[in-house]
Parts: C-alpha cells; structure tokens; sequence
C-alpha cells in the first residue's frame, strides 16, 4: 500500500511523500514544505483572517457611529425646533406681561396724581392734620392699624376694631378743631 504523508524536513520548501509500507524516508520520493514554509503559510492564513474580521469589526463601528452621528443630528434639530417654539411662546407671554405691567403703572400713576390733587384740595378745605402739642392726632391707633395689616397673618376683617377705633379718633379730632 501506497502512504502520502507530510515529511518534516526544515530544509525543504515543500515536501510530500509517497512511500509503500517498509520504505523508510530517505527512499521516499515527493514534494516537500519546509517548517518556515508551512510556518509562513500559517501566519500569512491567520493574518488574512485577522485583516478580514478587523476590518468586518470597522465596518460595524463605523456603521454604529454614523448611526449614532445620525441619530444626534436629528436629536439636535428637534431640539431646536422646540426651543425656538419655546422661545416664541416666551416672547408672546411677556410681551403681554410688559403690556400689563405698562397699564398697571399708567393706572399707578394717575391713581397717585389723583389722590395728591384730592389730598391738597383736603387740606385747603379742612387745614392740616389737626395737632395736639408736638404729636400728631390718633397717632397710636393709627400704628396699632399700620401695625396689623402688615403681619396679615388673620384676615383682614380682623383689623375692623382698629379702624373703628382709629375712624372714631379722626372724626373726634377734626370735629374739636
């Protein structure tokens, strides 16, 4: 019978073997690889196989980033288009709070020159505040009054008996002036 086998031969390039059973190596004859050979044939296999999963490994990084790159893009123009949304509702609404608030100034500032005109037509019709020595008339329940409307913890309706009284003080001290 015939045996083919590889013969391991470092000189040889490329070795394979055709011997019958009970002929040694040396009778041999056949084409021989040399262990560097074969060595570099492996490396040269793994290498191309390793260049091969690598770059299948890029491609799918590349994929995925661009994917992502993608995906954020479009995150950031959706984004934008909900702050600019935002910021034109923002724009409206204060605009309208300017408007309000000018109003309520111009209405402010008529009510003050308003009761500056009244408050001096008063005191030319009825004088000045009537005085009692250096203290000036109904002075403590005026701050017993002042003094309960600032905490406003109760209601206000609460603080009536205090202008009650401080109304009751005014009529006295202008009716004995």
């Amino acid at each position: 019978t015939l045996i083919r086998h590889l013969c391991h031969d470092h000189h040889r390039a490329f070795c394979i073997m055709a011997t019958e059973e009970g002929e040694t190596d040396a009778e041999a004859s056949g084409v021989f690889l040399g262990e560097a050979f074969q060595k570099f044939i492996i490396a040269d296999f793994q290498s191309r196989v390793l260049k091969d999963e690598w770059e299948k490994h890029q491609r799918r990084l590349i994929a995925h980033n661009n994917e992502r790159i993608l995906s954020n893009m479009e995150h950031k123009e959706y984004l934008e288009k909900k702050l600019g949304s935002w910021r034109q509702k923002h724009n409206k609404v204060q605009e309208h709070l300017d408007s309000q608030i000018d109003a309520i100034r111009g209405r402010f500032s008529d009510l003050e020159v308003e009761v500056k005109f009244d408050m001096e037509r008063l005191e030319k019709k009825m004088g000045s505040s009537p005085k009692f020595g250096r203290r000036v008339a109904c002075g403590t329940q005026r701050s017993d009054l002042a003094y309960c409307y600032k905490k406003q913890v109760e209601p206000v309706n609460t603080c009536k008996g205090l202008f009650d009284a401080l109304e009751s003080c005014a009529k006295n001290a202008f009716i004995k002036k």
